[in-house]
């Protein structure tokens, strides 16, 4: 889940991570068209700059290697369902008492949703240019015309995007932290 927020990509791309498109000395993950929802517009792959975080959170992963998939499921072949992080959300809503919904609508927040808060904080928060933060959504930037004469992925602007909020998701120290009781590990089948 937490690599899904850092580095903002939809949940089946981060599932179906494969450790051959990353590029950790780089902090680059570039991810293949096939695995794009927005493919349609794009003829290349989608380079993901990646926080410091993030790289540690491959990096773990990368000791525990059992495929060639960064999250691989109990069938080692395979990639995490996307049902696995809509189950551990349901378990932090069923042990935790704040619940894990959103306050807007009052429904239980779904993974989609991080993408939805970091679209929200580059914008109010970040002040980020509108068409660094649509790159980093993997949208299409910009009309057709204006699509014509770009020739870049703005990859360092968008590595000072997801830099600034992997530090805006990092818990505060001096913050008050409240403790949930322990979950039982996490079995997906």
């Amino acid at each position: 889940m937490e690599f899904l927020i850092l580095t903002n990509v939809r949940t089946d791309a981060a599932l179906k991570a494969e450790w051959s498109e990353f590029d950790l000395s780089a902090a680059i993950w570039t991810v293949p068209l096939d695995k794009l929802k927005d493919r349609k517009h794009r003829s290349e792959p989608m380079r993901i700059p990646l926080s410091p975080r993030a790289v540690a959170i491959v990096q773990e992963m990368a000791a525990v290697r059992s495929s060639s998939f960064v999250f691989p499921s109990k069938a080692s072949d395979k990639p995490f369902s996307n049902m696995a992080l809509l189950t551990v959300i349901r378990r932090m809503n069923a042990t935790d008492d704040n619940n894990w919904t959103d306050p807007v609508q009052g429904k239980p927040i779904v993974p989609h949703g991080f993408r939805t808060s970091l679209r929200a904080w580059a914008e109010e928060v970040g002040r980020f240019p509108h068409a660094t933060i649509e790159e980093a959504m993997g949208h299409a930037v910009g009309n057709a015309i204006e699509r014509a004469y770009r020739r870049t992925d703005v990859l360092e602007l968008r590595r000072e995007l997801m830099n600034a909020w992997a530090a805006y998701c990092e818990p505060n120290p001096e913050s008050k932290i409240i403790k949930s009781r322990p979950m039982s590990p996490l079995v997906i089948k």
